[in-house]
């Protein structure tokens, strides 16, 4: 028996799968990507039907949300890409909003009273501590109280973001031994993945060479990969490094973005299959992989990967419901 193949196969990928509508703004309130906002009350709506839409505040269980401005939204009419706030928008500009379906970059903020852990699956609810970002929660609410259900990795970066005041991750790497001229001391940290290269986790080395007044001791020679390390223009972006009697400290940058992308075979190319950003956020880059190394009188210790990040305030994939 034949059947009918009615598939287009010419694609490679499918649309993203979800509902887009346009709403009113509020005049004075600026709109970005991946603002939860719900309707306005009746005495805020100024036109005759009542679609006008603003952030969702910090107030708990609230009602109404219609979803998340999306990411294909190019900004209010003639300034193309304007997000901030319009001193007169009364039926001339429209926010385009996400109703329900796929969001790649939901503004989550996790230091809000009553947040929980933001895992993959994890309800989201409008954030008690910043207007219009969203937070994780145990207890979803219902009708249109809850916002999206969080669409993160099972394991890895960003798959467990803690509910906590921010704290960026950090790592060390502690110098001893016998500095000495031309020693090689050399950092290596991750750094977000490519689409070039799927399924494989990139890193970026700092190699410092010391000189003589860099050798003097362990502390002039960890001063030395500091300054090496926040003049390198790939490392600065997502990192950046202090000294303290020998002792550097990493820390990630925040608000840099970090691409992480999952790698598949077809007819046995190696393909992207899955790619999703973040933002370098409290403890989305927990796990961030950083060793050292040295050569010559040096030694360098590192403490292991990037850890002890808490909190997030960034944006995420989510499904909005």
């Amino acid at each position: 028996m034949a059947v009918q193949q009615t598939t287009d196969a010419t694609k490679q990928n499918l649309g993203y799968n979800r509902s887009e509508n346009s709403y009113r703004p509020l005049p004075g309130v600026a709109y970005p990507i991946g603002l939860i906002v719900k309707f306005a009350s009746l005495d805020q709506q100024v036109w005759v039907d009542e679609n006008m839409v603003i952030p969702a505040t910090t107030a708990a269980t609230q009602q109404l949300q219609i979803g998340v401005v999306s990411d294909m939204w190019g900004g209010f009419g003639p300034a193309f890409g304007y997000t901030a706030p319009l001193t007169n928008a009364r039926g001339t500009f429209n926010v385009d909003v996400i109703t329900q379906g796929y969001h790649p970059a939901l503004l989550i903020d996790q230091s809000g009273t009553g947040a929980a852990t933001i895992t993959n699956e994890t309800p989201i609810i409008p954030s008690r501590g910043t207007s219009g970002y969203g937070m994780g929660t145990t207890t979803p609410v219902a009708g249109l109280g809850t916002t999206a259900v969080a669409m993160l990795p099972a394991s890895g970066l960003c798959s467990s973001l803690t509910a906590a005041a921010l704290v960026q991750a950090s790592c060390t790497d502690t110098i001893t031994g016998a500095p000495a001229l031309n020693d090689v001391i050399t950092v290596t940290v991750q750094i977000p993945y490519v689409t070039a290269n799927p399924g494989v986790a990139q890193t970026r080395s700092v190699a410092t060479t010391l000189t003589a007044a860099q050798a003097v001791s362990v502390t002039t020679a960890a001063a030395a990969v500091v300054a090496a390390c926040n003049a390198d223009a790939i490392y600065s972006l997502y990192y950046i490094a202090s000294n303290v009697a020998g002792v550097i400290t990493h820390t990630v940058v925040q608000g840099g973005t970090f691409t992480v992308n999952y790698s598949g075979t077809y007819n046995g190319t190696t393909v992207v299959v899955s790619q999703f950003s973040f933002t370098t956020s409290g403890s989305a880059m927990n796990g961030a992989t950083h060793t050292s190394a040295a050569v010559g009188g040096s030694v360098s210790t590192a403490s292991g990967n990037f850890a002890n990040g808490t909190g997030y305030k960034g944006s995420i994939p989510a499904q909005v419901v």
